[in-house]
């Protein structure tokens, strides 16, 4: 599955992949939208109540995937 057939919606079912944009890079803008240090932010795990270690845990793999993979590309693009 690659990023192209990914996440599709249910509409684009058997539809052919598409093929690769043209990126012009003096005709292509990047727009970062809501990339804030502030949702990044969290307590010390075992400090937390097993609730609220259940909560945190459910967010433990958007938190890897943004320190790992959004944030040094995002930093990338903008170099």
């Amino acid at each position: 599955m690659s990023w192209k057939t990914g996440f599709r919606s249910l509409y684009y079912l058997g539809a052919p992949e598409p093929d690769d944009p043209v990126l012009v890079p003096a005709q292509t803008a990047i727009l970062i939208i809501d990339v804030q240090n502030t949702y990044l932010e969290r307590p010390d795990r075992a400090s937390l109540s097993p609730q609220e270690q259940q909560r945190y845990d459910l967010w433990t793999p958007f938190h890897e995937r943004m320190h790992g993979a959004v944030i040094p590309n995002t930093a990338r693009l903008l170099e």
